[in-house]
């Protein structure tokens, strides 16, 4: 059969595939030709920035030996439980040890409870999930602590990260003392700071009302500072 023939033959619609794919340079771009009309194919690709990303069969399954840190995992599941835009997450602890994720705290409906077990099962590297939630009433809004320097004291935890108003991570939580908290900071010298200046907590972070490029501005690297709010001089 002559080759006009056989376009002229073929299912309007049926496509011809090149080889799975090749290399273009910055990323794997895939090919395929389609019919469009007798005697006549088009190329489609499409493509992705790194040869990595493109699915395949082997798409999950990592190097001998490999698994994903509890840190990436405990991040990743306080993410994806911030970004949901249907569950309250203010009332949520989370826990991760050897892969395994645990939810402990407060939400306000069992469908709340389901919808945390299913964004932290969603986290790549999750074992296990273990749902300890309770359905009740949801503590008081962040807002509403402020200047509550004993419930602030109550819900702040050695470890917690802490966080400056602008999202920039601050530092970790080492202490606890009556009227500002100690906390640890990479490379740098720790500060003690305020109850008061605490915006919210929530999950494992402590987030405070000063951008963390700032802190240092505030004499709070000065045991018994008595600074406790932005736009206060030192003393």
């Amino acid at each position: 059969m002559a080759p006009a023939d056989f376009d002229r033959d073929r299912p309007r619609g049926e496509a011809e595939y090149a080889p799975p794919g090749r290399w273009a340079g910055q990323g794997w771009e895939m090919v395929r030709r389609e019919y469009a009309g007798p005697g006549a194919m088009r190329p489609v690709t499409w493509g992705y920035t790194e040869a990595w990303m493109v699915p395949g069969p082997y798409t999950g399954r990592g190097p001998r030996g490999y698994r994903r840190s509890d840190e990436r995992i405990w991040e990743d599941v306080c993410e994806r439980l911030t970004q949901h835009g249907q569950l309250d997450a203010s009332g949520i602890e989370v826990r991760v040890e050897n892969g395994e994720v645990t939810l402990e705290g407060i939400v306000s409906s069992r469908e709340a409870k389901r919808m945390a077990e299913d964004t932290a099962e969603s986290v790549p590297g999750v074992r296990d999930v273990h749902n300890r939630l309770r359905i009740g009433r949801l503590e008081p809004a962040p807002a509403e602590l402020a200047g509550q320097p004993q419930v602030l004291r109550s819900q702040i935890r050695v470890g917690m990260d802490v966080l400056g108003s602008d999202g920039e991570r601050v530092g970790e939580v080492k202490e606890l003392r009556d009227n500002d908290f100690v906390v640890d900071r990479h490379l740098a010298t720790d500060i003690y700071v305020p109850f008061e200046v605490v915006q919210t907590i929530r999950a494992n972070q402590v987030v405070i009302n000063v951008p963390a490029a700032q802190v240092d501005t505030y004499g709070w690297a000065k045991m018994g500072t008595i600074i406790t709010s932005p736009g206060t001089g030192a003393t």
